[in-house]
């Protein structure tokens, strides 16, 4: 009985924030009082401020004029396409395309809003922020910068992928093997500290660059102590788009080999993509068999006689032979071996 007095409760409270948020208001000032003060609270911390000392009301004026001052900063830091559809949005507020991916990233940051209407949904952009992004877009410089740090991003994100573990310096030397114009580091720096609250792909301890996969500080410790006699593997172009979507080579053969064996046995469909993620984070945080039996068992594939047991282990030591490793900062054990 408490309980569903408890979620009519909640309930009402929903509908009466979507009554507020109907009443269409206009300004950001507005938009902001809609939040609650936790919501206000999460946008906050995005923008460097500790808001809990204010008051909802005092924290709604500060966050107006920080996230104001600090919009062109952050759509630097956008993606070409984020820019196409925030234009587009601008253009075409009820258009189908309002509701892309990169517009739902803006809208969580706190200057975009999503009023409810008949059961529906509609995206309002304040005035003061539409004029920052407008001026924002009509400058040929912003267009420039903004490329040049996409590029950078794929770079910074595909190290992540590839070491795991990585020292700031070595994004500069992997980015000068491609380009006449070193990275200054007091730019890398800044770079790296917006992009890592941005987009949560890596993080920054000091002068390492940490992949998100690594949230353990023991894990990430023994790694760095296990690596810190090898040199890093420099990758060449196509590998950096690689690892740029990827943490392995999902292309090469033993890969395919792997997959090829474990489709075969009865398996949950619904679960197989994230057991193949499963056994490839097992690798690269150099978990053992046991655990890749255990993930097995977890997607309903069980291996019960001894050559399948030895042909799927003979499959996993072909794949772990040639794949690019953190633990090996990006070489392949192979290649190790042949140094």
């Amino acid at each position: 009985m408490y309980s569903l007095e408890k979620r009519c409760k909640m309930e009402q409270k929903n509908e009466m924030k979507w009554t507020i948020l109907k009443s269409s208001a206009q300004g950001l000032l507005d938009c902001l009082h809609c939040y609650t003060k936790s919501q206000l609270l999460e946008i906050a911390s995005f923008y460097g401020m500790d808001g809990t000392r204010y008051r909802k009301h005092e924290l709604a004026e500060k966050l107006e004029a920080e996230i104001l001052a600090q919009m062109p900063a952050v759509l630097k830091y956008s993606s070409s396409e984020d820019l196409r559809g925030l234009k587009l949005l601008l253009s075409e507020p009820d258009g189908p395309d309002g509701e892309s991916a990169g517009i739902w990233t803006y809208q969580k940051r706190g200057w975009l809003f999503v009023f409810g209407e008949d059961g529906g949904r509609k995206f309002v952009v304040p005035p003061g922020v539409e004029a920052k992004i407008v001026r924002f877009l009509s400058n040929a410089k912003n267009r420039k910068t903004v490329v040049h740090n996409q590029e950078l991003y794929r770079y910074a994100r595909a190290l992540a992928h590839l070491y795991g573990v990585y020292e700031k310096k070595q994004l500069m030397r992997v980015w000068e093997e491609f380009h006449s114009t070193p990275l200054k580091k007091g730019e890398l720096s800044r770079f790296l500290k917006i992009t890592e609250k941005v987009y949560g792909d890596y993080r920054v301890e000091g002068r390492y660059v940490i992949s998100s996969k690594i949230s353990d500080t023991r894990v990430c410790l023994n790694l760095m102590n296990e690596v810190k006699n090898l040199p890093y593997y420099i990758p060449d172009q196509e590998e950096i788009r690689l690892y740029y979507e990827e943490y392995v080579d999902v292309d090469a053969p033993e890969y395919k080999e792997l997959r090829r064996f474990l489709e075969k046995r009865k398996h949950n469909p619904l679960s197989f993509a994230e057991l193949m993620t499963a056994l490839e984070d097992n690798l690269l945080l150099g978990g053992g068999v046991s655990q890749m039996f255990s993930l097995m068992k977890n997607a309903g594939i069980f291996l019960n006689e001894t050559h399948e047991k030895e042909e799927f282990l003979a499959c996993c030591a072909r794949w772990q032979k040639r794949t690019r490793q953190w633990r090996c900062r990006g070489f392949t054990p192979e290649e190790i071996i042949e140094e």
